[in-house]
């Protein structure tokens, strides 16, 4: 298949962005090791999900909305964005509010307030940058999302590696890097200045949430993998297994790095398509070289990092969760893919049955989980994530296939899958640095042979260019 150039020029824009970002995360997990107690670590963690979470009910998920009306629609610009600005307005004022009334019903805490603060900031963060992406200010937006990055991490250096506030670093640097982020989109999108009140219309807010909402349900659901997980972990397990579980998790960034990139570029691609036949045809193709890169991926990812913690984090208090990996990729591997399939209920506005095959997994993930960590711990919540995940990709699949036609070909991946769990096997066998460097090397021997039509072909069209 010819993928579209400006297919390409969009993932390129969207994973250089998204790299700083998620690349952040990961660069951020020495000072989490050596600076950060995991009990300290697991609060902030903590309350960032159940932020993330809440944020998408308060706000509406109306970003989403921004990005399809604003790319596609010929709504008037001033009176989507004046409309959109207000009622973030008015939701921030609402969610500053249950500050108080919460303090009153618990007890006033740091945690409420900085878990209010997160929303909000997370809220506002997220119009902004579907804004500039409707706007195609894609340039801006990765110049955002650098400056966000690079001042997270310059932040996180003084106020915990330098001042060692653990927490309170962690949350304030994330707070100011969501800002910042926020302002420099508005120094070029300038959505303040669009804002009209004449232009506020309360039929485009019904337009807009009318396809929102089914979304926002989908983003609870959504919750139930990432924070439900969290969540059983910290009440029925314990504070520091949520730690463990929050610094392993890091490294599953990787998947959702480039699928988060990939996701985004697919569907602003599936929404340029005109016939369900034309989308079908051109993303069935794109979705199966998409996924085998993604399983690919994965049986380089695991061996790589057992050979990261065995030279870095053997030492630390954090050197056991190294056996979380295999798992928590998996669970993101099938994400990634459920998104992709996802694509298809968006361009034909059937945004609720994202919702319900969703809800599906979600359900699969938490009844096992409750079952699971009674008697295998964390190992357990893990495999109920895991099998939650999978279940949600295999209703997707299935149901795109009979509303669009769209399929893939599962061979290749199911051969490097399998590939996969023989590697995690062996490493968890064999807790030895040179077992895990000779695995690494024997997988980048056999994905060279998986891949070999792949790799002449990129070579026939470098070497093209240079003559």
């Amino acid at each position: 298949m010819k993928i579209k150039n400006g297919f390409l020029k969009k993932t390129s824009m969207y994973f250089i962005g998204t790299l700083s970002t998620k690349m952040i995360s990961i660069l951020l997990v020495p000072i989490y090791a050596y600076f950060v107690a995991v009990n300290e670590l697991s609060e902030y963690d903590y309350l960032i999900t159940i932020a993330s979470t809440i944020s998408p009910i308060v706000f509406a998920s109306i970003w989403e909305a921004v990005l399809k009306y604003g790319i596609k629609s010929k709504m008037d610009k001033a009176a989507l964005f004046s409309t959109v600005l207000s009622f973030s307005f008015f939701m921030t004022l609402l969610t500053l509010t249950f500050i108080p009334v919460i303090s009153v019903i618990k007890g006033y805490s740091e945690s409420i307030l900085f878990t209010a603060l997160f929303i909000i900031v997370q809220g506002i963060t997220m119009i902004w940058q579907y804004s500039a992406r409707a706007l195609q200010e894609n340039k801006r937006y990765v110049i955002a999302s650098v400056a966000g990055s690079v001042a997270l991490i310059i932040i996180d250096l003084v106020l915990v590696a330098l001042e060692r506030l653990d927490f309170y670093g962690l949350s304030i640097s994330y707070l100011i890097s969501q800002i910042l982020i926020a302002y420099v989109l508005e120094t070029k999108i300038q959505l303040i200045n669009l804002f009209s009140p004449a232009k506020i219309s309360k039929s485009i807010l019904k337009k807009l949430l009318f396809f929102s909402l089914p979304l926002v349900v989908n983003n609870v659901s959504l919750w139930l993998y990432s924070s439900g997980s969290r969540i059983i972990i910290k009440n029925m397990i314990g504070v520091i297994e949520n730690g463990l579980y929050a610094f392993a998790s890091k490294f599953s960034l990787i998947i959702s790095l480039i699928s988060m990139v990939v996701s985004m570029a697919v569907i602003e691609e599936a929404y340029s398509y005109n016939t369900i036949e034309e989308y079908k045809n051109k993303m069935s193709s794109l979705i199966s070289i998409i996924s085998k890169a993604y399983f690919g991926i994965i049986a380089l990812a695991i061996p790589a990092i057992y050979i990261l913690y065995s030279i870095a984090f053997r030492q630390t208090g954090y050197y056991e969760s190294v056996d979380y990996i295999f798992l928590l990729l998996l669970g993101a591997l099938f994400t990634a893919l459920s998104n992709n399939f996802g694509s298809a209920f968006q361009v034909t506005d059937n945004t609720k049955y994202i919702f319900l095959t969703t809800l599906a997994g979600a359900g699969v993930a938490l009844g096992l989980s409750f079952v699971l960590n009674k008697s295998c711990g964390v190992y357990g919540v893990l495999i109920g994530n895991a099998v939650g995940q999978f279940v949600m990709m295999l209703i997707r699949a299935i149901y795109a296939k009979r509303t669009t036609g769209l399929t893939i070909n599962w061979f290749g991946n199911i051969r490097i899958f399998g590939i996969s769990c023989i590697e995690y096997v062996a490493l968890l066998a064999l807790d030895n640095v040179a077992v895990q460097i000779l695995t690494f090397i024997l997988s980048m021997i056999y994905l060279s042979f998986e891949y070999r039509k792949e790799l002449v072909l990129i070579e026939r069209r470098l070497l093209h260019k240079e003559q």
